[in-house]
């Protein structure tokens, strides 16, 4: 049985051989993660500290003026619409809870015995219907229930179903 996997945790179809895996590199080198400043550095480290800091400085300054801006003009906004912006996501989060439980479910089952298994698919539109399908497909599977053609459970007694 496959659970449903998201697009940013999809694998891809191969992995690397151990050759191939000893020419990708792991980590860049140094001299191209620090560049010019490494130079700097290398030269006269007194002056690399004293860049290092004013970077670091700076970069302070400009989270301070940030918050700073974010305090004067964005706070009292949220304060004065906080019952549109409350009634938003509301109706945002409303909406994505009927798209959860109504929205098409795939329920994917493939053999681990092959080395390019036939899958079978069904559609279930809700989340309650895809789990008791979910469970109706394991229970047919382990008892070697799953038609090989058309991945149709056959079902010995007609009165249950999924």
């Amino acid at each position: 049985m496959g659970k449903r996997q998201r697009p940013w945790k999809r694998q891809p179809d191969h992995e690397l051989s151990p050759a191939e895996r000893g020419t990708v590199p792991i980590l860049p080198d140094i001299d191209d993660v620090i560049g010019p400043l490494g130079g700097l550095l290398s030269v006269d480290p007194e002056v690399g500290v004293l860049v290092a800091i004013a970077l670091l400085a700076l970069g302070a300054l400009a989270v301070v003026a940030a918050v700073g801006a974010v305090v004067r003009w964005v706070v009292p906004f949220m304060v004065a619409n906080a019952v549109w912006i409350g009634l938003a996501l509301a109706v945002s989060g409303a909406l994505v809870l009927v798209d959860r439980l109504t929205r098409p479910w795939f329920i994917e089952a493939e053999s681990a015995r092959l080395f390019h298994p036939p899958r079978r698919i069904w559609r279930v539109h809700g989340w309650w219907r895809s789990q008791r399908v979910f469970r109706a497909v394991v229970a047919a599977a382990a008892e070697g229930r799953i038609d090989s053609e058309h991945g149709v459970i056959v079902f010995s007694d007609r009165s249950k179903g999924p």
